[in-house]
């Protein structure tokens, strides 16, 4: 889901957290006389840094000022660091053209986003009707091994923005998907987030509303194939903030 601003001041102070612990795990080697390791030092003087970027880049982002130096994308590789140097699962989605992906973006541009898989149903971010899955994967996605069916719910909404009738027939009828049939192409209309190196689980599936997905501009895609780990060629061409290490396509 998108992060809010909640999660962002969450988000500096687990970090902050960690740094603590990381250097009171030192403090105590050297109370105890045991010297740590070089490697254990220089990752507690990257970790300060990595830390110091983060904070700084979450202030500075929506400024006026010229002073962040990091893109979206070098700023994920920090939380990546961080993540290895604590092993920790700390995160933020984040978007190309605004400090963080908002609910509102995602609300304009999708007719429905689904996510995540709660029982034997998929849950629509905003509200709307789930995904029906004929039996319960026992996780928040859907595994790559899944052998059940994915069905869409009967929404005339839902109905109006599949224009290429995956998800329904012609006369409306749901059609129940298995997985390879949502990642084995890219869907022109229905964006499906996942994982990129195998097994290819399914993390996220999305309609794109149709009124809205003629006018989407190559920012606005740039922003949509990060957040969704699309293949760099989904839009037929290149697109930078997508995937080129997606294992089930070829370059």
């Amino acid at each position: 889901m998108a992060a809010t601003q909640t999660d962002v001041t969450n988000y500096i102070n687990y970090i902050r957290q960690e740094l603590s612990r990381y250097g009171d795990k030192l403090a105590n080697l050297h109370q105890q006389g045991n010297k740590p390791s070089f490697a254990k030092e220089v990752k507690f003087m990257l970790l300060q840094n990595y830390v110091d970027i983060a904070e700084h880049w979450l202030e500075q982002w929506d400024s006026t000022t010229d002073d962040n130096f990091f893109t979206p994308v070098e700023f994920k590789d920090i939380m990546r660091h961080i993540n290895a140097i604590c092993n920790s699962f700390l995160w933020l989605e984040l978007e190309d053209t605004s400090r963080y992906t908002t609910i509102s973006f995602l609300e304009r541009v999708f007719t429905a986003l689904w996510y995540p898989v709660s029982g034997t149903e998929m849950t629509e971010m905003f509200g709307g009707e789930s995904l029906i899955l004929s039996t319960a994967p026992g996780q928040e996605y859907i595994p790559a091994t899944y052998t059940g069916t994915i069905t869409a719910p009967d929404v005339a909404s839902y109905k109006i923005a599949d224009v290429n009738n995956v998800l329904y027939n012609s006369s409306g009828t749901p059609n129940p998907l298995f997985v390879n049939d949502l990642i084995d192409e890219d869907l022109e209309r229905i964006p499906v987030k996942y994982d990129s190196l195998a097994p290819h689980h399914i993390r996220m599936i999305g309609l794109f509303n149709p009124t809205v997905y003629p006018t989407l501009t190559d920012e606005e895609k740039e922003q949509i194939s990060d957040y969704m780990n699309l293949w760099v060629f989904y839009w037929g061409v290149w697109y930078d903030a997508g995937s080129v290490s997606t294992e089930n396509r070829t370059i």
